[in-house]
């Protein structure tokens, strides 16, 4: 019969409030040491009722809880099971019956553990009668086995004894065996009892206890109030593709505490991934919080009793090996200033030490997700937040403008300022470059240099010079830049940005401003990973060849370009102008028609990455030698 689940309900709160409900299809409930609240609940109940049946229609019982004849060994018997299932009192929302019979077969075994006899039926109803003929004979073992789906499982000699069968698996083809959408799902069962049979019709007194060789899992998931975190969908790993149909139950399987420490021997083994699954990603829409079931075998990790609370339980603290063997969900996400978060959440009987996903049980998570960087199981990239501006000249220094309050909603003066055209660097130079002069414009006198001056005591006092011009340091040779020495250092690197680089004038510019007080917060240079997952590119219009005024305004990067690309990321957009580029002899090229813009990653040994665009073509990680002048953006640190 199914005996009544019963439920275990943990709460607790961090990343994950998980309230678990450990359902016992067959046996009575475990309740483990972290466990606040257990309920049992009535499932269902499936009985198998057993009679012998002979010419000389003689009743005996084939039980030792009645008075019986003497047994002979080995005479005939022909064994008689009636089923009836109980309609489940929780019923899940899948097209899974948990309690349906399709299929039963009979085995039975002697004492020596050898096959005397077996029976296989199916069944369309509710009420399900079977025979099987047997020997009779002390100590015998019968095992009935549901929903194989399969006539010929166990013919020939595959199950003639008790150790084959109890050594034989059923494999779990794909994710969706057990958990399709559509049809009808009948869950595989076993169960046994111990008992002698005598010659002549008996009867089995109590019927065998059948349970389902599945766990079922129900995920309730929600986010917390004001978190701004949706959900995008869900992946379960650590699912066996195995289990045996025989149940192999643990030494400690009966303790009112589950005081196992190391992996079960399970049917599917840690060190063959051919034997485990994964559900495969579950799309979700962007939603606040979803519910959902689903099953799987038997996958008993083990118990770390040292953990104590839920943000232990992670990979390094698993007692299986390899730790990725325990099951385990990854569930997927966005929010607050992060373009994707990921939560991986252990299963098992609680939230702390237990890692157990037991067979015929139901473990039901309620799941609260927050954003904790502190949380080792939540993983995060932070949304990109573009500068309101390129770096331009306000007068006394090198800054640039803070962004968007809103970036999904700009003002109009925020829009004004992300066209500010901007000076030009060389790759990890800290020397500001003007960009005025047309198309062709040789660098020359014209040309204005900013140029710092970095005081290491008090980084805030360090000042700017904007006396020097093109004829007093030579493009070539005059300007410093990080070059072909430092070849596969990124410029957001530690070690390019120390006080001695910053005296030589070379360094990440963003991180420069930041520590130098131009501009408030944490600020660097992007990297070509960031401009190729920035989001998606749109086109402006305007695109023509400008030519760029000698007075301050023009010289100090605060002519407005219309031209340019806008990103869309999640939650808002970022303006970037067509503003040209100064050549590798200096001369200015193409303002209204390109636009150039460094990245912090190097390309090769005398080259770094930079995002080109024209009016018909982004590159997010094109290549050019270091010694030409691009513009720059810079993103916050998170």
């Amino acid at each position: 019969m199914f005996s009544d689940f019963g439920i275990y309900k943990v709460r607790t709160n961090l990343l994950a409030k998980i309230d678990v409900n450990n359902n016992d299809f067959g046996t009575r409930p475990k309740p483990d040491g972290f466990y606040r609240r257990m309920r049992k609940r009535s499932f269902s109940s499936l009985i198998l009722c057993l009679s012998t049946l002979v010419a000389a229609n003689l009743f005996v019982s084939c039980t030792t809880n009645e008075p019986t004849t003497e047994f002979s060994q080995g005479k005939d018997a022909v064994i008689r099971f009636q089923i009836n299932a109980d309609t489940p009192k929780d019923a899940t929302t899948r097209s899974v019956d948990e309690d349906k019979i399709s299929d039963l077969h009979i085995l039975v075994y002697n004492s020596a553990g050898e096959l005397t006899g077996k029976s296989y039926t199916t069944f369309s109803g509710t009420t399900y009668t079977v025979s099987v003929l047997a020997r009779s004979g002390t100590g015998c073992k019968i095992y009935a086995i549901a929903n194989t789906g399969s006539p010929t499982l166990f013919d020939g000699a595959v199950a003639g004894t008790e150790d084959k069968l109890k050594a034989m698996t059923t494999n779990l083809a794909t994710w969706a065996t057990f958990n399709a959408t559509s049809g009808t799902v009948y869950l595989p069962m076993s169960g046994s009892v111990t008992t002698d049979i005598s010659a002549g019709t008996s009867s089995l007194q109590g019927g065998i206890t059948v349970k389902r060789l599945m766990a079922r899992i129900t995920l309730n998931v929600g986010v917390a109030a004001g978190s701004g975190i949706t959900i995008s969908g869900y992946r379960v790993y650590g699912i066996p593709g195995k289990s045996y149909y025989v149940a192999h139950p643990l030494a400690t399987e009966e303790q009112t505490i589950d005081a196992q420490t190391t992996r079960a021997v399970d049917a599917s083994l840690p060190a063959n991934s051919g034997d485990w699954i994964n559900s495969g990603l579950v799309s979700l829409a962007n939603v606040t919080s979803f519910s959902g079931n689903f099953y799987m075998y038997e996958n008993r990790a083990g118990v770390n009793a040292g953990i104590t609370a839920q943000n232990q339980k992670i990979k390094a603290n698993v007692p299986a090996t390899p730790a990725d063997s325990a099951a385990y969900v990854m569930i997927y996400g966005k929010g607050g200033n992060y373009s994707s978060l990921s939560w991986k959440v252990y299963l098992g009987a609680n939230n702390t030490g237990n890692f157990n996903i037991k067979r015929n049980n139901q473990y039901t998570y309620t799941i609260t997700l927050k954003i904790n960087s502190l949380d080792t199981r939540v993983t995060y990239n932070p949304k990109l937040i573009w500068a309101g501006s390129n770096i331009y000249w306000d007068g006394t220094k090198l800054t640039f403008d803070a962004p968007p309050v809103d970036p999904a909603n700009p003002t109009t003066q925020e829009l004004t300022n992300q066209k500010k055209q901007g000076v030009f660097f060389m790759w990890g130079s800290l020397v500001g470059i003007s960009p005025n002069g047309s198309n062709g414009s040789a660098y020359n006198s014209s040309v204005r240099l900013y140029i710092p001056s970095f005081n290491s005591t008090t980084p805030q006092s360090s000042s700017w010079d904007k006396t020097k011009t093109g004829d007093t340091m030579d493009w070539s040779t005059g300007i410093p830049y990080v070059s072909t020495n430092d070849a596969t250092i990124n410029l957001n690197d530690a070690s390019q940005n120390t006080d001695v680089n910053y005296k030589a004038y070379k360094g990440d510019i963003c991180q420069y401003l930041s520590k130098t007080g131009a501009i408030s917060g944490s600020w660097r240079m992007p990297t070509v990973n960031e401009f190729q997952s920035s989001g998606s590119w749109s086109y402006l219009s305007g695109w023509t060849d400008l030519a760029i005024a000698g007075d301050e305004t023009g010289m100090s990067g605060l002519t407005s370009i219309t031209p340019g690309i806008v990103i869309t990321a999640t939650g808002g957009t970022a303006r970037f102008p067509a503003s040209g580029y100064r050549n590798n002899y200096g001369a200015l090229r193409d303002v209204g028609q390109y636009g150039n813009y460094w990245s912090s990653s190097t390309y090769s040994e005398t080259t770094g990455y930079f995002l080109y665009f024209s009016s018909t073509n982004v590159i997010p990680a094109n290549g050019v030698y270091r010694q030409v002048g691009f513009s720059v953006r810079c993103v916050r640190n998170n």
